[in-house]
């Protein structure tokens, strides 16, 4: 089987789950046998470009003839039985896909955000969640600046959701990584339930779990909508001994280390390669994952899970998907819910944070194994590339 891989990768400036899904699925389909070829354009290249080239860029979301060409060629050489497309924004464009269906080459996406209506992706703006552009016009969006804080950079976006409303039609099948977006897909309108599927994340296999260790995790980018400065001030309403470890990076960095306010309790570690992370969640007790929008799926909640540690994490989007009451605690997603989950899990005894932690494994490997990952996914492969 030959698989032709579509993504637009992320600035290296703002790390992406979304990349290190594309690199460890290609990772695990060249070691089950299957021939994969990426065909990739990087965010990074943007700000080397010339001035000219930048121009092009603002209209490619739309349509670029470079990518469909280029693209073009790659299919007429490799001969792929699927194409699999990631992100295409800013510089793929959803164009490919009907560039690929023209040549007869059956077309899955994975769907990790919410593009598809919403210019910025998330459904989240002005610290609430904001449907203003689902199902109507996609002005609000550019009145209010929602890609990249510009008015000018959202209006490509604007006019590529219009313009693209019929080409996600042509997707033969859509992988959803929760229901929840399995959900969102059906009732925008953006696919019929027969062409949805909900695909997991994954994550490599950490190994046996060792028992829980002391103290909660944050790993994520330092944004409102993760919920890291929430999760600051509920702690800093109680005077529990509970150590909190926050890795990360990101836009509120600054304001984060004001609300920390020098609480001994709290440890900013900064941005940390992922061999700190697995030593940060072997330590720990419990993860939090405190977002405030509708988390499609989050890796660092699938990851704990595969450490065997419990998830304190918030009631909203793909999270209550991801996480159960049997692997955690569910709570609202305020200042509120979080000081309740944080009081729930530092009284939490050692036996039933054991209990959670083996329940957390076994959802893991249930579902987010990587095994189990690419089995599913080669046989979705085969589903599509036979009815194409």
């Amino acid at each position: 089987m030959r698989i032709l891989v579509v993504h637009n990768r992320y600035r290296s400036s703002a790390p992406s789950g979304e990349n290190k899904v594309v690199d460890d699925d290609v990772a695990r389909l060249c070691a089950a046998g299957v021939e994969v070829e990426r065909y990739e354009r990087s965010s990074d290249d943007i700000a080397d470009m010339s001035l000219p080239a930048k121009l092009v860029v603002g209209v490619r979301p739309v349509h670029s003839f470079a990518d469909t060409r280029a693209l073009g060629g790659v299919i007429d050489r490799f001969r792929p039985d699927v194409v699999h497309l990631h992100n295409p924004f800013p510089m793929i464009s959803p164009s490919v896909i009907r560039t690929a269906r023209r040549r007869g080459v059956a077309v899955v996406q994975t769907v990790h955000n919410y593009r598809a209506t919403c210019i910025a992706g998330t459904h989240y703006r002005d610290e609430r969640i904001c449907t203003a552009c689902c199902g109507r016009s996609p002005l609000p969006g550019i009145r209010h600046g929602c890609y990249q804080g510009s008015r000018v950079r959202s209006v490509p976006l604007a006019v590529s959701s219009v313009v693209h409303r019929s080409t996600w039609r042509a997707v033969d099948r859509f992988l959803a990584v929760s229901p929840f977006v399995a959900r969102w897909l059906v009732e925008h309108d953006v696919a019929p339930a027969d062409r949805v599927d909900v695909r997991w994340n994954s994550i490599v296999d950490p190994g046996p779990p060792v028992l829980p260790g002391s103290g909660a995790l944050f790993t994520g980018r330092i944004e409102r909508q993760k919920g890291a400065l929430a999760l600051v001030r509920a702690l800093r309403r109680t005077d529990l001994d509970l150590r909190l470890t926050i890795a990360g990076d990101g836009p509120d960095r600054a304001q984060l280390e004001r609300e920390v306010g020098g609480d001994p309790r709290i440890d900013l570690i900064g941005l940390v390669d992922a061999d700190r992370v697995q030593r940060e969640l072997r330590r720990a007790a419990f993860a939090v994952v405190p977002s405030l929008w509708n988390e499609p799926a989050t890796l660092s909640a699938t990851e704990a899970l595969a450490h065997g540690r419990a998830v304190l994490a918030t009631r909203i989007g793909g999270l209550v998907d991801v996480v159960g009451e049997a692997t955690g605690w569910v709570v609202d997603p305020t200042v509120d819910g979080l000081e309740a989950g944080l009081r729930a899990a530092a009284a939490t005894t050692a036996e039933d944070l054991a209990s959670r932690g083996v329940a957390a494994r076994e959802r893991y490997e249930r579902r987010h194994h990587p095994d189990r990952a690419v089995e599913r996914l080669v046989e979705l492969y085969g589903e599509v590339s036979g009815a194409s």
